[in-house]
């Protein structure tokens, strides 16, 4: 009798599954032999958890991928900071051209306020305002009325009343002597408003010109500095205290200027000129309540 060969086909049950970029595809696939009923439950059970596994584990790591790319496209989109003059040119490193000198503002520093709200500046001289919180602007006017002056971001469009945020520089050159009142746009009505004193720019001393001596003191407690001078050609002369004029008076040699402030620390610088020129005395400071200088 002859024997049969055995059949040495077996039953196996394998998992499928391939994760690309973009898509993840599974399958369970079963390889049969003619003997069907011989089907290994246990590895088809295998299989399955296999594909579960995959599905679980691996989805989320492409999604992730995907977020990410969106992310880099996002942020190679976003603009950079450009820094401008009062005209709307391109300012390098944020230094006007000029002799004038730069006082900072900060925009939003610690709540809806300028800081500081108030500064004091020559003719020539720039304010460059920084955004350090966002939704603001530097807009010209009595608050809370724009006229359109100067604004942020680049002096044009004022009426728009446009808004910046954090990273902001905005600069202003003031070319004229006066008092320019500012405020945000957006919060005017919560008390976000500045102001630019703009003085006179301080005169040239002329060398071997006007001599001037200054003396202070008190009268009934309020600071008082008395000036004399000798050299000044014009029938009148001009006082300038800390850079602006305080008066114009006849070329006699002395002239007292009553203060009227109590108490405190306070110094005051002092020139004479010719009225009307730059022919002008030596720079004389007076200080009260503090050290000899």
């Amino acid at each position: 009798m002859k024997s049969e060969p055995a059949n040495d086909k077996t039953t196996t049950s394998r998992p499928a599954f391939e994760a690309r970029p973009g898509k993840l595809s599974t399958s369970c696939a079963v390889t049969s032999n003619p003997d069907a009923k011989r089907l290994n439950t246990g590895a088809q059970r295998t299989c399955w958890l296999a594909v579960m596994f995959a599905m679980v584990f691996l989805s989320p790591a492409q999604s992730g991928e995907r977020r990410n790319a969106v992310t880099t496209q996002k942020e190679r989109a976003a603009g950079a900071i450009h820094i401008v003059d009062q005209n709307g040119r391109p300012a390098v490193s944020g230094v006007p051209s000029g002799s004038g000198q730069i006082f900072d503002v900060a925009v939003g520093q610690g709540g809806f306020v300028f800081v500081p709200d108030t500064v004091n500046i020559s003719v020539g001289d720039t304010v460059r305002w920084t955004w350090v919180s966002n939704s603001h602007s530097v807009s010209s006017g009595t608050p809370c009325t724009i006229d359109g002056q100067f604004c942020s971001p680049n002096d044009t469009n004022c009426e728009a009343g446009v808004l910046s945020n954090t990273g902001t520089i905005y600069l202003h050159t003031f070319a004229q002597v006066g008092t320019y009142s500012y405020f945000c746009v957006a919060h005017c009505g919560l008390g976000m408003t500045g102001v630019v004193n703009v003085a006179s720019a301080t005169p040239t001393p002329t060398p071997g010109g006007i001599m001037l001596r200054a003396h202070g003191h008190r009268v009934e407690g309020r600071h008082t500095v008395d000036l004399s001078w000798n050299g000044a050609s014009s029938a009148n002369v001009d006082i300038y205290r800390d850079g602006v004029v305080i008066a114009t008076v006849p070329n006699n040699g002395a002239y007292t200027d009553f203060i009227g402030v109590r108490g405190g620390n306070a110094r005051y610088t002092y020139n004479v000129c010719d009225a009307g020129t730059q022919n002008c005395s030596n720079q004389v400071t007076v200080r009260f309540g503090g050290p000899p200088l």
